[in-house]
């Protein structure tokens, strides 16, 4: 089976634009912001050191095919140019500052580094964070609720699961919901055959969260600055996780021209 690439053309208008804006933090000039935030070939990933099987087949650059993912509740899109301000601001939350950043909130240019590695995954290995919107009436984009997303650790050849979601979605089960999606998307279209996911052990909510997605803890490992408890889920996993909880039952993976 041949998989399309998703990749993204030129950024350097969409960004520019959002930095002209008012707000204090993206007060940056034009000729700043392409050097802190805009993609290129040398500062993007290594494709060769990601096992073929985590990359879809190439597509012209200047293509703009974004992955939609969706569930009952939730759409989900591939991260793009135009999400740096709202990648900001998620990542400024006080909620996800406590749980990620140790309570020292990154500041706009950390911001524009982590995103920029980010589009930088989607442009070369074809997954990547996805954008998390509470679904409106006419099945689009609704109220903006978080970020969730696949990584590739060079480490083992795994994919690792990771989500940052602001205070105001928390307590309605979007994480494993969302979570669900990906996960499918991982197995289905990126034929993993597991993926991982790293928990603080203080982080409750985060452990219970996982296990409504059928991660089973496999040991403790050292991940970032600390060890955290390391959890897996299979395709089989993920089937049970989904039979328990309908709800988050994903629907069939789509792009979008």
């Amino acid at each position: 089976m041949i998989f399309q690439c998703i990749r993204f053309g030129t950024m350097n208008a969409a960004l520019c634009a959002i930095a002209s804006s008012s707000s204090a933090e993206e007060k940056l000039s034009n000729a700043h912001l392409p050097r802190r935030c805009l993609l290129s070939a040398m500062d993007g990933p290594d494709p060769r050191r990601t096992p073929a099987r985590f990359r879809f087949a190439a597509r012209e650059r200047a293509q703009i095919m974004p992955v939609i993912l969706e569930t009952a509740r939730l759409y989900l899109r591939s991260l793009a140019a135009g999400d740096l301000k709202r990648f900001h601001k998620l990542h400024e939350d006080p909620f996800v500052v406590n749980a990620v950043y140790d309570g020292k909130a990154p500041s706009f240019a950390d911001t524009c580094d982590r995103f920029k590695k980010s589009l930088a995954d989607w442009d070369v290995r074809g997954y990547g964070p996805f954008v998390v919107f509470a679904r409106d009436g006419s099945c689009g984009e609704g109220r903006f609720l978080g970020q969730r997303g696949l990584g590739f650790l060079a480490d083992s050849d795994d994919l690792e699961l990771s989500a940052y979601f602001h205070q105001a979605a928390s307590g309605n089960e979007y994480a494993p919901e969302a979570g669900c999606a990906i996960l499918n998307f991982a197995f289905t279209i990126l034929g993993a055959p597991r993926v991982l996911c790293f928990v603080r052990p203080e982080n409750r909510r985060s452990l219970r969260s996982v296990g409504k997605m059928g991660f089973r803890q496999i040991d403790d490992r050292w991940f970032g600055d600390r060890l955290r408890h390391c959890f897996e889920v299979t395709q089989q996993d993920l089937k049970g996780a989904v039979a328990a909880n309908p709800r988050f039952t994903p629907m069939p993976v789509r792009s979008c021209l």
